[in-house]
């Protein structure tokens, strides 16, 4: 039987052919050899029958061993012969039949395609491409080489969020000692555009200004070529809850595939030492308290979500060397490297937007907030971070999406926060806590205990918290505490806990504070049952005994309140300016000459011996001189009774005239 009979009856059989028999008789056998064989097979040919077979055109067009360009080749030969039988048209209506028939096998598209395989190292994944082909150092384009290097996408991404894609690039060094994988999560639309996937050079990627293009096409068209068979993977481009039970990083149900320059803050949440070590300095901090409230407004941030709680900012304020900074380290500690978790000021507003953004639920913990020069910039701070959400900002592709968070900022500082609030809003959000001495006893054993222990505390009560969980907690809870604990409802117990504070001598604290209060005394209670081993009733007795302590925190004091002082630099201001005022009885202070004269410019009358008014304008420039809220000072005024309000009490200024001219302002009690 002569070559072209057993191609045809091999494949009428179901047998191998012979690009299969090739195969398993030597794997060192090149493809241009095989292609020879081939081509002297198909040269072969005589007759019509062999030339027309359908079996023959379909093992041809199917056949993995050969290159696209090598079958056109073949396909040629047998084009030729057809046309010398004067059969071309008939041929081709042959071949157009077979083609139809195998689109409709998926398979048939990467058979006919040449096979893009790197699997004799760590890249497992075989791709088909239509125009790019490979050996095993590099990518070609015809005779063009495109990239000297292995480059292959592994994984397609889908952000869960906004459903915008990324890439996994999987490719390998060759100039290392010994040549290894890498893998790289970007955006497609960076290995879609020639400029941009020229970045991609500082991670090892051989690209240069003239394959670029070149290479972008290579990856583009595997996807197109490969749609079907590269992984799907659920993305997300922050940390923090995606439902109700999944929590990144602590969930393999999701890829992190978010911007690279938050990766390390990424990788700093990890685990090293043991929970029970770190429990055993949690229980050193007891009569700490800053430290305390510090620890448990980390474990609260995790909880603002799932209570529909505002967000706070906790500053813990002092003189310096007291353990402020220790104080952020233990907080830190509890979701991973508090080194490497902790943020510095050398950004933006903006970049701490996106930073708040990116950790979402988790706690943006920043040391030594004040180093943010600006008054202005510092309370646009404040008012941007407690809103849980950032402005709609342009970019050179488009309009990126506006970002939003949920959690607690913790921070520190030498002068108290409030100081700096630009409304009663943002007042209400900041939690000041001072520190009159140091805070630890032993501070080098709190250092070394959490430099060795850390991660751990964090984990648990995110899996205390998602019941499907709980039988991770075996190490820490028994049967019953762990059944105490799935029978709570977060949001019932913080209601709970806001009236417990409203009706425990808080009359003086705001709506909000009482919240924040609430806020913390639900994490003391969590923590207490999941990591101090205490049933229900306990954990609660011994909240309410945390609550003594904390409750001296929260009353407003008479240095930190920036009402109080608002209304001290007002008293002085208008003692420096007795005689821009005019007396309730103008006349009885001109003696002589016209009004103008004596007085040429007047801001203001005592209304009687213990009030003053005050021209709105004038009140509103002196207060934005002295970093005070105009809008803050006099609402407040106004709840505390500080002023005298028209009859019908809505606004909160009143109008008075002064020398003939009709003014509004406000009317403010000297004595209070």
């Amino acid at each position: 039987m002569d070559e072209d009979e057993k191609y045809t009856n091999d494949n009428e059989n179901g047998k191998e052919s012979p690009t299969e028999q090739t195969e398993q008789t030597s794997e060192t056998i090149q493809t241009k050899d095989y292609f020879e064989r081939v081509k002297t097979a198909f040269t072969s040919l005589e007759e019509w029958e062999s030339i027309a077979d359908v079996t023959i055109i379909k093992g041809l067009l199917t056949d993995k061993r050969l290159t696209q360009s090598q079958k056109e080749s073949l396909m040629s030969i047998l084009t030729g012969k057809a046309k010398q039988m004067k059969m071309g048209t008939e041929f081709k209506k042959i071949v157009a039949l077979v083609k139809k028939e195998l689109s409709k096998d998926n398979e048939y598209q990467r058979g006919s395609y040449n096979i893009i395989n790197f699997s004799d190292g760590d890249c497992a994944i075989v791709l088909a491409s239509r125009d790019f082909y490979c050996d095993g150092n590099a990518i070609y384009s015809g005779n063009a080489v495109v990239i000297n290097q292995p480059l292959i996408i592994s994984k397609i991404f889908i952000d869960v969020e906004d459903f915008t894609e990324s890439v996994e690039l999987s490719y390998l060094k060759m100039f290392d000692a010994y040549p290894k994988w890498y893998t790289l999560s970007v955006p497609k639309e960076v290995v879609s555009n020639k400029n941009k996937i020229i970045n991609l050079a500082a991670y090892g990627i051989m690209i240069t200004t003239q394959n670029s293009q070149a290479v972008s096409e290579y990856l583009t068209s595997l996807i197109a070529d490969n749609a079907k068979y590269i992984p799907v993977v659920k993305g997300v481009s922050r940390m923090g809850y995606v439902n109700d039970n999944d929590f990144v990083p602590y969930t393999e149900d999701f890829k992190y595939i978010g911007d690279l320059n938050y990766k390390n803050l990424y990788n700093s949440v990890k685990f090293h030492g043991s929970v029970e070590k770190w429990v055993e300095t949690y229980k050193s901090i007891e009569n700490s308290i800053p430290a305390k409230i510090a620890v448990l407004a980390s474990f609260a941030s995790v909880l603002v979500p799932k209570v529909e709680s505002f967000i706070y900012i906790f500053h813990i304020w002092g003189m310096s060397d007291i353990g402020k900074t220790l104080c952020l380290r233990l907080a830190a500690s509890v979701w991973g490297k508090p080194d490497d978790y902790m943020q510095n000021l050398n950004a933006t507003n903006v970049g701490l937007e996106r930073t708040a953004y990116f950790l979402h639920n988790m706690p943006l913990i920043l040391d030594e907030l004040q180093t943010i020069a600006e008054k202005k910039e510092f309370r646009d701070f404040i008012y941007k971070i407690t809103q849980g959400q950032g402005k709609l900002r342009g970019s050179v592709d488009g309009v990126q999406r506006t970002s939003d968070w949920r959690n607690a900022v913790i921070t520190t500082g030498e002068q108290p926060l409030t100081s700096e609030a630009s409304s009663g809003g943002e007042l209400n959000r900041v939690f000041d806590v001072y520190c009159e001495k140091r805070i630890f006893d032993e501070p080098e054993k709190i250092y070394a205990a959490i430099t060795e222990n850390y991660g751990w505390a964090g984990l648990y009560f995110i899996m205390a918290l998602s019941h499907d969980k709980f039988e991770y907690l075996s190490t820490l809870m028994s049967w019953e505490q762990r059944n105490d604990l799935e029978f709570i409802d977060l949001k019932e117990r913080f209601e709970f806990w806001q009236l417990y504070v409203k009706n425990t001598n808080s009359h003086n604290i705001d709506g909000k504070k009482k919240m924040c209060a609430a806020l913390l005394l639900l994490a003391n209670e969590l923590v207490n049952m999941i990591f101090l081993g205490l049933n229900r009733d306990e954990a609660q007795k011994k909240t309410q005994e945390f609550f003594t302590s904390l409750s001296k925190y929260i009353e407003p004091r008479d240095d930190t309140d920036v009402v109080r002082r608002a209304y001290e630099y007002i008293l002085a201001w208008v003692s420096e300016n007795k005689s821009k005022f005019a007396r309730k009885n103008t006349d009885d202070i001109m003696s002589s000459g016209t009004k103008e004269e004596l007085m040429p410019e007047v801001w203001g009358k005592f209304e009687t011996n213990n009030t003053l008014f005050v021209s709105g304008r004038i009140l509103k420039n002196i207060l934005d001189e002295g970093g005070f809220s105009y809008e803050l000072t006099v609402n407040e005024f106004n709840r505390r009774g500080w002023t005298v309000r028209a009859d019908n009490q809505e606004k909160s200024t009143k109008a008075l005239r002064i020398n003939g001219i009709l003014v509004r302002g406000v009317e403010i009690k000297l004595e209070i």
